[in-house]
């Protein structure tokens, strides 16, 4: 499924700027609002690539 930049980037840019969620961390926009990322994305596995990635990338 394609869709366009502007679709795309909808979730992140009411995330950053909606009044109603200022302070409003840790949690998943998608295109429906907030949502709960699929279960397969998550396992110990994956958490310590990404902190792993994230290490490197601002060392």
């Amino acid at each position: 499924m394609l869709t366009t930049v502007a679709k795309g980037a909808s979730s992140s840019i009411k995330a950053a700027a909606a009044p109603e969620l200022e302070g409003v961390t840790g949690k998943y926009f998608g295109t429906k609002g907030e949502e709960k990322p699929s279960d397969k994305y998550y396992s110990p596995e994956n958490e310590q690539a990404v902190w792993e990635y994230c290490r490197k990338a601002v060392s």
